[in-house]
C-alpha cells in the first residue's frame, strides 16, 4: 500500500538540489575575498633638483641655534672679563662668553627705541653702558650680566666713556651732548640721574670720541671741529 510519498534513490537526485557543498579537495575559489580595499600607495613628488638639496645638509653630528642679530650690528665689545658684547642698529643688545672653545650666547636685551649709537666698557670689564638717539642711558653689571640702571637725559647723547679706574670709589661715566660742546660726568655707583660735573668750556663744538687710559688716569676727547683735550 502507497503511502503518497515518491521514494527516490540517490542516483536519481540532482547534484544542484540542496544545500552548497563544499569544494572538492584540490579545487579553489575562483572569486576574490569580498571586502574594502586598501588605498592605492600615492606618487611621491619628486622634487627639481632633490639630490643638490639632499648633498647640501649639514652632515655634522651636534647642531647649533644661531642667536644671530635680526638687523645690521653696528657695535661689537670686548671685556677683561671674557665677555663679547654686540649692538645693533634694532636697539638690541647680546651678551656672550667666551668659553676654552667658542663662545655661549648668555643674555639678550631690547635695549632702545631706536638704534644702539654707542657702547662702552669699564677698564675693569665690570660694567657696560649703551646710548641712543632715544635719549636713554642704559648701564649693566657684565659680569651677571644684567641690567642694573637707566638714565633719561634731557639732551641727546653723543658718545659716551667710562672715566674711572679699578679701585676708584665712584664708578663715573662721561657722556657728552650730540647738539652741544657739553660733557657731563655721573656716578652710577650712586643711582642718581643728576650729573656730578658739567663740563662745557673744553670743547667749542660736540664731542664725538672719549677715551679713557687707566695706566695714565687720562681721557682723550676730540670733538667735530678735531680739537683734542688730555685731562
Amino acid at each position: 500500500m502507497s503511502d503518497g510519498v515518491e521514494k527516490r534513490s540517490l542516483e536519481d537526485v540532482d547534484p544542484e538540489e540542496g544545500p552548497p557543498r563544499p569544494p572538492a579537495d584540490g579545487q579553489k575559489e575562483d572569486e576574490a575575498d569580498v571586502g574594502p580595499q586598501p588605498p592605492k600607495p600615492k606618487r611621491r613628488k619628486v622634487l627639481q633638483f632633490e639630490q643638490q638639496y639632499l648633498d647640501a645638509l649639514p652632515s655634522g653630528q651636534m647642531y647649533e641655534k644661531s642667536y644671530m642679530h635680526r638687523d645690521t650690528v653696528t657695535h661689537v665689545l670686548t671685556t677683561p672679563t671674557d665677555f663679547i658684547i654686540t649692538g645693533s642698529a634694532d636697539g638690541h643688545l647680546k651678551f656672550w662668553k667666551k668659553q676654552e672653545v667658542g663662545i655661549e650666547f648668555v643674555k639678550h636685551y631690547r635695549s632702545h627705541v631706536g638704534a644702539v649709537d654707542g657702547l662702552a666698557a669699564s677698564h675693569d670689564g665690570a660694567l657696560c653702558v649703551s646710548i641712543s638717539h632715544d635719549r636713554t642711558v642704559k648701564v649693566y653689571d657684565v659680569v651677571g650680566f644684567d641690567m642694573i640702571m637707566m638714565l633719561k637725559l634731557p639732551y641727546t647723547p653723543g658718545v659716551a666713556e667710562w672715566v674711572f679706574k679699578k679701585g676708584d670709589a665712584a664708578s663715573k661715566l662721561a657722556v657728552s651732548d650730540l647738539n652741544s660742546p657739553a660733557v657731563y660726568i655721573y656716578d652710577v655707583s650712586t643711582g642718581s640721574e643728576e650729573p656730578i660735573a658739567t663740563l662745557t668750556t673744553l670743547h667749542t663744538s660736540p664731542v664725538v670720541v672719549m677715551k679713557f687710559n687707566a695706566a695714565v688716569d687720562t681721557v682723550i676727547s676730540s670733538d667735530t671741529k678735531g680739537k683734542a683735550w688730555l685731562r
